[in-house]
């Protein structure tokens, strides 16, 4: 998505690309369509001069036994000098918490192509930090950006995850490509977005949240035994 959202092919309304004959336009018909939003081999990337000092930070574990190799992947991707790491991450090792608030606060957006969330809380963290969201219109996700904050990320196709008994949603890159220019072309749009999310983020107090939980607690509580 990232790399998407500094092509100049992919951006440009007015672009077209003629490939064997048949001619594409907008040139992003042809980048979803045939090329299937992969960018680590599309012949056609043309770096945008706009997006020049743009920086993805991934805050994760550099390398995880489950997930990517992130250095492979920035490689392949050719973003070797655009792309920082939290480093010191772990599994069970993170960072303090003022550390997190400077790292999101230092951060124009926060993209979240997520599978699905139980509840999501780096888009909270984010909103209170002032900072706008590209994440996955599922789960969690859908209901923390019901009010606004961010940009919702168009579900693609869906995917039946046999080892966590649930249902994983595949968003779509180009959607999230789109999100992302929005943020940046758009300064209005930008400035809603960060203040509805900082609106939201101050409604969850203690006070306003945890009558909730504990009425529902009770509630299931009674459901599952009878006269208590």
């Amino acid at each position: 998505a990232f790399k998407a959202a500094t092509c100049k092919t992919f951006n440009d309304p007015k672009a077209e690309v003629v490939v064997e004959g048949q001619t594409f336009a907008p040139a992003s018909k042809w980048c979803e369509d045939v090329q299937k939003m992969r960018c680590d081999k599309c012949p056609l990337y043309k770096p945008d001069p706009v997006t020049a000092n743009w920086f993805l930070h991934f805050h994760c574990p550099e390398r995880h036994p489950a997930g990517w190799d992130l250095p492979e992947v920035v490689f392949r991707h050719g973003l070797d000098s655009r792309v920082r790491c939290t480093q010191g991450l772990g599994a069970v090792d993170g960072i303090s918490i003022h550390a997190l608030a400077r790292l999101m606060a230092s951060c124009d957006v926060h993209l979240l192509m997520t599978h699905r969330e139980g509840f999501g809380l780096p888009i909270l963290e984010t909103m209170a930090c002032g900072v706008p969201n590209v994440v996955t219109d599922y789960s969690a996700c859908s209901e923390l950006l019901e009010q606004g904050g961010g940009w919702p990320v168009e579900v693609k196709d869906f995917n039946t995850n046999t080892f966590h008994q649930g249902v994983d949603a595949m968003a779509s890159i180009a959607d999230a490509a789109r999100g992302l220019r929005r943020m940046f072309d758009d300064k209005a749009y930008y400035a809603a977005q960060r203040e509805k999310g900082l609106e939201f983020a101050r409604s969850l107090t203690w006070d306003s949240v945890v009558p909730v939980w504990t009425d529902l607690f009770r509630k299931a509580a009674k459901i599952g035994r009878p006269g208590v």
